[in-house]
């Protein structure tokens, strides 16, 4: 796993972590097999995915249904 991935995802909150108070400033990564198969997945992701995801969400709740009755297009989705 890349040392710059590895950085990112202890600032974003995804990875827990503290940093040692030596030379380096060494960071220790706490994670036993089941944390390290979930970040091998979160690695395998696509760049830019996770943003995506978000969009669709919102797009999908933005989604309103025409109200029964309505003179257009009944039960036909709109934004």
């Amino acid at each position: 796993m890349p040392r710059g991935t590895l950085h990112c995802w202890i600032k974003k909150g995804w990875l827990t972590a503290h940093q040692r108070d030596d030379a380096r400033d060494s960071w220790i990564i706490h994670a036993d097999a089941a944390e390290v198969e979930r970040l091998r997945q979160l690695h395998e992701v696509p760049r830019g995915r996770g943003a995506r995801e978000a969009w669709f969400h919102h797009q999908r709740l933005a989604i309103v249904r025409n109200e029964k009755g309505h003179k257009t297009h009944d039960g036909e989705p709109h934004i």
